[in-house]
């Protein structure tokens, strides 16, 4: 249960951000989907990190999986939603 309370505590742009990461989508396309710089993603990055209590991109990978219920039709759902094309593997 306490995944699901740290989940409801990401704010929607870490929430946003973390589902591209989960879907290998590098810092630098983030920014430019979001109009932010590159350090701004990889400080929300470290944020989400933390909230969900992980030691490295590995565990954050894998928790992040579980939250959004990962896989690739959702991946897929998530990134179109967010506004991203059809130039991603997922699609």
């Amino acid at each position: 249960m306490k995944s699901l309370h740290t989940a409801l505590e990401l704010t929607e742009r870490q929430k946003q951000i973390g589902i591209c990461l989960l879907a290998g989508l590098s810092p630098k396309k983030i920014a430019r989907q979001f109009k932010l710089s590159v350090s701004t993603v990889r400080e929300h990055q470290a944020c989400i990190k933390k909230k969900l209590l992980c030691q490295n991109a590995y565990q954050t990978g894998s928790k992040l999986a579980v939250l959004f219920g990962a896989d690739d039709q959702n991946l897929s759902f998530y990134l179109k939603t967010l506004g991203f094309k059809g130039d991603h593997p997922h699609f």
